[in-house]
Order: C-alpha cells, then structure tokens, then sequence
C-alpha cells in the first residue's frame, strides 16, 4: 500500500511527508513566516515566526494521507520494461541479419 500526496503515489510515509512538505512553501502575512518541514521521527513540522521578536512557534502534526495502489504503477512500469526488452531484442535481431547479408 502506498500513500498518496498531491496526485502522487509514495511507498514510504516517510516520503510522503517529504513530499507534503515540498509543497508546502513559505507564506507571509503582517508580521509572521509560516513554514513547514518533514521532521525524521515522523510527521511534519509546522513554524510559524514572528517578524520584529524573531519568536518561533513549532506545532508537530502526524498527516493522515489516502492509501493508494502502488502495484497499478509498478505494473505499468514492468509492462515498459517487457516491451523496451521485446525492441531491444528485435534490434539486435535486424543487426544480425544485415551483418550475415
């Protein structure tokens, strides 16, 4: 089972929150800085920090992401490969004609 992230399919709850955090930027508003970042314990960290003290508040939240099916692209991904292989070896097969000519 995968986790899915802005259209995205991720294997890992860590890359998931990875993912999550790539989007979600910096902002700005008056006097405050919101960001976030993927913490290495799990979930994500959300900072928001304030312009003339500098004072930063950090609240840590554990993102429920909807499962996805990873098997859909990794059987698509397998069907290329078979058939990268089936032209690559009729490649081959042309080349080995025109040499034995």
């Amino acid at each position: 089972m995968g986790y899915l992230v802005q259209g995205k399919c991720v294997d890992t709850l860590q890359k998931a929150d990875h993912l999550f955090a790539s989007y979600c930027g910096v902002q700005a508003d008056g006097s405050f800085i919101y960001y976030c970042y993927a913490n290495n314990l799990g979930g994500i960290n959300f900072i928001r920090e304030t312009f003339s003290t500098g004072a930063i508040v950090t609240q840590t939240s554990v993102v429920t992401y909807p499962p996805c099916d990873i098997e859909v692209n990794s059987t698509s991904e397998l069907a290329w490969l078979v058939a990268g292989v089936w032209v690559v070896a009729w490649g081959f097969r042309k080349m080995i004609e025109v040499m034995r000519r």
